[in-house]
């Protein structure tokens, strides 16, 4: 069984909004089997950053800027070393993302569809993938994104009841489940996704992007993990 960690970066729009032209919802999927390597080696490798035995949460924007509690540390070489250690990891990485303005104008649909587009979109990828490898899965999602659990639990529910446009969801199991991201690792790698997209696209900075690129799922020579519309 596959466990999908899911987490959004940038307001939904539509237009250029407070901060974003672009909205992303990013996932990182793993065996269940995987899951307690890649916890405890992503935590061992921020604990010995912090001697004191407090091992922060990781805000990827945080880290990234230097912002406490990363201020204090080598922040540069902390990033690199889970860069390379989400590349090397047993994992696979999903990606949506949109820009908010151009979707509208496009005629997509109404503005309060962007949030409900990239949940239809990372899950009917997420569900190829199953049927792909002929298993299970589950999608766990954070619980402190503003407003982010309340827009999609309904619209989840819809595409577990009736199918996406695409595709029935027979490989996914039981609901969305919401946590804290600070309780789950694989949340804080998709916050770590959802920022080297935003980074690509919203200010053409491809440094990280270009090291995890191939994490993206893909098969035969062709990327299904990343959706981009704009």
């Amino acid at each position: 069984m596959q466990l999908l960690y899911i987490d959004a970066s940038g307001d939904p729009g539509p237009f250029k909004g407070k901060n974003t032209r672009y909205y992303v919802l990013s996932g990182v999927s793993m065996s269940f089997k995987d899951w307690k390597f890649i916890t405890e080696d992503f935590k061992s490798i921020v604990s010995t950053y912090f001697k004191t035995g407090n091992i922060p949460e990781i805000h990827t924007k945080d880290l990234m800027t230097g912002r406490p509690p990363f201020d204090k540390i080598d922040h540069e070489s902390l990033a690199s070393e889970l860069t390379d250690f989400i590349k090397q990891s047993h994992t696979t990485l999903f990606g949506v993302v949109i820009n908010k303005e151009i979707y509208v104008k496009r005629g997509y649909g109404p503005p309060n569809t962007i949030v409900n587009t990239t949940l239809e979109e990372i899950v009917n990828r997420f569900h190829l993938y199953l049927q792909r490898h002929k298993t299970l899965g589950m999608i766990v999602s954070d619980a402190s994104t503003d407003g982010f659990d309340s827009g999609i639990r309904n619209t989840y529910e819809y595409f577990r009841e009736q199918g996406t446009r695409f595709v029935k969801l027979n490989r996914i199991i039981d609901t969305i489940f919401f946590t804290p991201s600070e309780t789950a690792i694989g949340i804080q790698i998709a916050d770590f996704t959802s920022y080297a997209l935003k980074r690509h696209f919203e200010n053409s900075d491809t440094a990280v992007f270009d090291k995890i690129k191939n994490k993206f799922d893909h098969n035969n020579g062709k990327m299904h993990g990343l959706k981009v519309i704009e």
